[in-house]
């Protein structure tokens, strides 16, 4: 077998366990340091060829949709598909208000006796969490009853 095999080999493991970026794929072959740079760009360019990589586009959605399911920020979302090479998807504030709640039903059970020391402990988990202070404000009001 041929290191251009070899390295297609690689990709396609990869690639069968999860999605990948073509700059992850990179990355990870370049971490092996056994493959010479120039047989993994041709083997990437095969790989692209053979349409082995869904579109950019598409991979970013999925990712947002997995990250979003579990409670992440917009705004850590943007930097998880920046480190991975790619774009980046636009702001829902509906998923992004869901994800706020589900936060505060975790570490939250009961809704109903917060005082106001809870209600800051909510905001600063919040924003500590990378969500947008004015959601946060915006959430914590909806959810939690003044008294």
């Amino acid at each position: 077998m041929s290191t251009k095999e070899s390295i297609l080999t690689k990709i396609a493991d990869y690639l069968a366990r999860r999605d990948h970026s073509i700059l992850e794929i990179q990355e990870k072959l370049a971490q092996k340091k056994i493959y010479d740079p120039e047989d993994v760009d041709a083997a990437l360019q095969n790989a692209i060829a053979q349409k082995w990589f869904l579109p950019e586009g598409e991979l970013a959605e999925k990712v947002a949709r997995a990250l979003n399911s579990k409670n992440k920020s917009h705004f850590f979302i943007l930097n998880y598909l920046q480190a991975k090479g790619l774009p980046p998807v636009p702001f829902i504030e509906e998923h992004e208000l869901k994800a706020m709640e589900r936060c505060l039903q975790k570490k939250f059970k009961n809704f109903t006796n917060l005082n106001i020391t809870d209600k800051q402990k909510a905001l600063r988990m919040l924003a500590s969490r990378g969500f947008k202070p004015e959601l946060c404000y915006k959430i914590v009001d909806q959810t939690f009853e003044d008294f």
